[in-house]
């Protein structure tokens, strides 16, 4: 997570009047979103993948050279639903 652009999501989120219901000010801070984002991982540590306020977490395992590995995902994005289908 140190590595993720938290401020870049806050400032996407702050620029399109993005906001969540259960944050204190409507567009979550920095420590809400780092909180969203550690809770999401936890489920896709358990096994969940998972999707919600633009996070999506997920773990990819795989095997190369020096064995096998495990890693676990985090993305920020904007998706709109229309009729039905996704658009990027």
């Amino acid at each position: 997570m140190d590595s993720f652009d938290f401020d870049q999501v806050g400032e996407m989120m702050s620029a399109t009047d993005w906001i969540w219901a259960r944050s204190e000010n409507g567009v979550p801070d920095q420590r809400e979103l780092r909180q969203e984002a550690r809770r999401l991982m936890k489920q896709a540590i358990a096994g969940e993948d998972c999707a919600t306020g633009g996070f999506r977490t997920w773990v990819t395992d795989g095997t190369d050279k020096d064995g096998p590995w495990t890693k676990l995902n985090l993305s920020f994005g904007i998706d709109t639903i229309h009729d039905g289908e996704t658009h990027d």
